[in-house]
């Protein structure tokens, strides 16, 4: 096992502990830490996040047992094998958890993989001042690194599909969260980015009626 793998397996270890701790305190309080998934999200966004999760997780786990992976299915050379590409895919997704961490840590009890059964109050603090959606930007970058450690058809077609899914169930939490929270949601997206800082207002109106079915296409997920 060179310093990758074993780096990799840390990662994965210290961010298996972070949401089994996070789920069994949520359920300590007796609180779902499931959540509702909306009705609005159809089965092909599903489908592709589920998927996409299980394989990044899948390849994530091969690469440790064996790094030979990323020599197969067509390997795109310039990234394969360079020592500074491992590198910097390591610097990714060690972010990832990082920004997955705080993400966690600022939603406290208000965290849940889908929305929320019961009333919270919307998150604007903590790492959500400046992002919206931490928690999928973490995910993005995960597929990112894993791409870069395993730059092959598989690793690409996993990346792709997992920002469709995930950028899909965002857009369609942002309807529930303007039915939840109205104009305090749509002056928050209009403020901060929906996965990156961002100084520029976004237009997020329901139109002339002010009642769009889709105000303002990115969310805080419930996550």
């Amino acid at each position: 096992m060179n310093i990758f793998q074993l780096s990799l397996l840390i990662n994965l270890i210290i961010l298996f502990l972070c949401f089994i701790s996070g789920v069994i305190t949520i359920k300590m309080k007796g609180v779902n830490p499931i959540g509702r998934r909306e009705t609005s999200q159809n089965m092909f966004g599903s489908i592709s996040i589920i998927l996409s999760t299980l394989l990044l997780l899948l390849l994530w786990i091969y690469y440790i047992i064996d790094s030979n992976i990323s020599n197969c299915l067509f390997p795109v050379k310039i990234l394969n094998n360079t020592v500074f590409i491992k590198w910097a895919a390591l610097v990714i997704i060690y972010g990832a958890t990082t920004i997955e961490i705080i993400a966690g840590t600022s939603l406290g009890d208000s965290m849940r993989i889908h929305s929320p059964y019961e009333e919270t109050k919307l998150m604007t603090k903590g790492i959500y001042h400046f992002i919206r959606n931490p928690v999928v930007l973490g995910m993005f970058l995960y597929s990112l690194g894993i791409f870069l450690f395993i730059p092959n058809v598989l690793g690409l077609f996993t990346m792709i599909i997992l920002i469709y899914g995930y950028n899909f169930k965002v857009d369609t939490e942002a309807r529930d969260l303007y039915r939840r929270f109205g104009n305090d949601w749509l002056e928050y997206c209009r403020n901060v980015g929906k996965y990156f800082p961002t100084f520029k207002k976004y237009d997020c109106g329901g139109g002339s009626s002010g009642t769009s079915d889709a105000p303002c296409r990115s969310s805080r997920e419930s996550t």
